[in-house]
Parts: structure tokens; sequence; C-alpha cells
């Protein structure tokens, strides 16, 4: 369950009413995610009653204080708030399916009825996604002076929690025409209440990350050896999940302040990997976890390099350009 705890978070921030209410809510989310990180589950059981009496609409809390609850023993209860997240919309299908807290409670027959009703939600919130996401613009630049006949490189690149894309593209703009390769930023359709989005499901995530690169093939041809995808914070998160889940689509990947998760990040299959650049700053919360997947990407034979910015938090280095221009020569290999 360790990636739900960021979920949370970033659900409950789309319902804050006020700034103090905000405050305290965030607060609370925040003690919640380090007992769940920690499996303090009768803390979590206690704090997360909390936020369900200011936020009892919510799905996600129930789910998992069903899984507390079940790691406790109390499986009537388990069932009880499992039930409850899936009245309230919970679509995490693949969370109720492979779960190992909820273990203890598979056998009973609720379980799979419940199974059923998350699995409609989850069909119904991804088809509307998608046709969401098929009528939506999306930003493909194309370099001035690249032959129209001939396929170049493309970098995917995916904003961070709250960010947009039409602010993202400037990122990777200067980088990507410097190398000669098409540039697509396209943006989550989730909004977090700052005029941002976010990528929320892992599924819608990686759905369109696929959608964006034939987005890119129907504005200019590509070179199916050289597609890089990139991202800052969760697009990092989801660079990586995507990128190692599809090993042969992917020359390289560059994850940016991101937060490594070996549970969620699992490497495909086959022997053709591609080149990973991790780069974070020293002063970002999870500068730790980009040392342990550094360690683990080559433990599994996978070429991969670490840069930590030194007096840097979570955000871009100094000289940015510079920076993810070494890191896209890397990853392709040039």
């Amino acid at each position: 369950m360790r990636y739900l705890p960021a979920v949370v978070l970033v659900l409950l921030s789309l319902f804050v009413p006020r700034v103090q209410a905000q405050g305290d809510l965030q607060a609370l989310a925040a003690r919640y995610e380090k007992a769940l990180d920690r499996e303090r589950w009768s803390e979590v059981v206690r704090l997360g009653e909390q936020i369900m009496e200011l936020r009892p609409e919510l799905a996600v809390v129930p789910y998992t204080l069903a899984c507390a609850h079940a790691q406790l023993g109390d499986g009537e209860a388990a069932i009880d708030w499992l039930g409850r997240a899936a009245e309230h919309g919970y679509g995490g299908i693949v969370s109720i399916q492979t779960d190992p807290d909820l273990d203890p409670i598979r056998d009973d027959p609720r379980f799979a009825e419940i199974e059923a009703t998350v699995q409609a939600t989850r069909d119904e919130r991804f088809g509307a996604f998608c046709a969401e996401a098929r009528a939506a613009e999306m930003i493909v630049v194309v370099p001035d002076g690249l032959d129209p006949e001939t396929p170049a490189a493309l970098i995917v690149a995916l904003h961070g929690h709250g960010g947009r894309a039409d602010r993202f593209v400037e990122v990777y703009r200067a980088v990507a025409a410097e190398i000669g390769a098409v540039l697509v930023v396209p943006s989550a359709l989730r909004p977090t209440g700052n005029g941002g989005f976010s990528w929320t499901f892992r599924d819608e995530a990686e759905w369109m990350v696929m959608h964006a690169i034939e987005r890119a093939r129907a504005v200019h041809p590509v070179d199916d050896e050289r597609i890089v995808l990139t991202g800052f914070s969760m697009g990092a998160n989801t660079t990586l999940e995507v990128g190692l889940k599809h090993p042969a689509m992917f020359a390289g990947l560059i994850a940016v302040c991101g937060h490594w998760d070996e549970d969620v990040m699992a490497v495909g299959e086959g022997e053709d990997q591609p080149r990973v650049m991790l780069m974070i700053g020293a002063r970002d919360p999870q500068s730790k976890t980009f040392r342990r997947a550094h360690k683990a990407l080559g433990d599994r034979g996978i070429e991969s390099r670490l840069r930590v910015y030194q007096g840097v938090g979570h955000a871009y280095p100094a000289r940015a350009d510079e920076e993810l221009g070494r890191a896209l020569r890397f990853v392709l290999g040039d």
C-alpha cells in the first residue's frame, strides 16, 4: 500500500474550502501518511477516522482504513470500510486485487461483490477519461529545421502534481531544439484546485503517455529507437513506473525529483532496458529514495546515473538546460 499515502494527500487537496481548513487537514493528512508508511495500524485507524469526519465523501481513506483493520484482525470493520470506499467511488481495482494488506479478508464472500463494484467504477472512470483526453489539445513542438520526412527523436515530458503542460513545455523547449527532438507535453486532466492538474490514477497516466506518443507521430515521423520519457516530481514517478514497465518502448528515462517505490516500479521483461538518469536536489526529502533507485537499477543490470545537486531542493538545478542536455545525451547514447 506504499503508493497510496501520496494519493491521499493529492485527493485531500481537492476538498479544502478555506485556508485554515486546508492547513488543518493537510497537517492531519501528513500525520496519516507517516502512520501509513510505517504501518502503525492503530494510529492509521484513529487519524483516518478523524479525516473522514472532516471529509466524509472521500473514497481512498476508507480503503486505507480497510487495510488497517484487516491487519489488526478486525475483518468485519475492514469489510465495512472497504464497502464504504466502493460506495464512495473508489476505483483502484489493481490495489483491490493485489494489495497484501487485504489478504486477511479476501475469503469473505462480500469481498468479491465489493471488487466487482470497484471494477465497474474503474471502467466507467477510465472510459470517461480516455474520451476527454482524445478530445483535448496536446502540445507538440517540432524544432525549426527538422526534415519533415526524416524520423526524429521524441521527448515525452510529464509535469508534476499541480503543474500545467503550457508552463512545463518551457522547461524542455530549448534542449529539445538543441538535440533536434520533437517534444510532446501532455497535461493531466485531474484538477488540483490551484489551477494545475495531477496524475492521480496510474492507469490514466500510463494511457496518456502512449496517447502522447501517437499524437506526436501524427505531427512528425518519430524514430522508435530514440524515444525518451521524462518528468518532474509526480511526473518523474510516472516516468519510472511506465518506462520500466514498457522497457522496449523507450531508449531512456529521465526522472527529476521523484520518489522511488520498488513495490510499484517493477522492471519489465526483456534484455532491452532503457538507460535511466536520476536527477534530484540534495535537500529534496526523497533524495534517499533515488539513491536506492540507483542501486536497485544497477543490481538489475540497468545502466543508470545519479546526479544529486547540492543546495537544491524539490526543483530543477541551476543551468537546467545544460543538465538536461547531458541527461538526454546519456540516455540516447549520443
